[in-house]
């Protein structure tokens, strides 16, 4: 079973990159280093959040979201070098926040 947090972080990534959702859930599922990519992805997202409030360091803040593109950059990278056939044509993502509440 996964965690609350892998499927935030899949979520996450689906929200950001809807048109690679069955990518993005199979990669999670089999793939030990496109988690770990993500698992950076959301720690960095966080981190330009928190610098981004008043009060922070000048600039850190923008520090953080040049690695949030860096990292974006690595994802879909990965992402084009994993494409999956499209089965039926369907490119919408599947209702996924009903699996996280149910896991809450």
């Amino acid at each position: 079973m996964k965690t609350d947090r892998a499927l935030r972080r899949e979520l996450s990534l689906v929200q950001r990159f809807p048109s690679h959702w069955r990518q993005i859930i199979t990669l999670c599922e089999r793939d030990d280093q496109f988690r770990s990519l993500c698992s950076d992805y959301e720690d960095a997202c966080r981190a330009a959040n928190l610098w981004s409030r008043p009060g922070s360091v000048p600039g850190r803040a923008e520090e953080y979201g040049e690695v949030d593109r860096q990292i974006e950059a690595d994802i879909l990278d990965v992402l084009g070098k994993n494409e999956l056939p499209q089965p039926g044509g369907d490119d919408q993502a599947p209702v996924i926040e009903s699996d996280v509440e149910r896991h809450q």
